[in-house]
């Protein structure tokens, strides 16, 4: 699996939804990983188990509403901890 350096995840500029691909969605499984949310392999597809580290992600830390998109709550939250 890619380990991004912690520095890699201040690249996630933009907002992430379900069925993107690209490096921001292996950053964020790999983040979600980090958390214990995420426990698929990083595949840089933003699949149902994606959304579903999301919305678990979202739920933890009372992100409203929790569904599983990556807008600007989430990601602020993301580069915060």
């Amino acid at each position: 699996s890619v380990t991004p350096p912690p520095a890699a995840l201040s690249s996630l500029t933009g907002e992430l939804e379900y069925g993107m691909e690209g490096s921001d969605v292996v950053y964020l499984q790999t983040f979600l990983a980090s958390q214990g949310l995420f426990k698929a392999g990083v595949n840089g597809t933003f699949g149902p188990v994606t959304r579903a580290a999301v919305i678990a992600f979202q739920k933890k830390y009372t992100l409203n509403p929790a569904y599983g998109y990556v807008g600007p709550k989430t990601l602020a939250k993301i580069k915060e901890l």
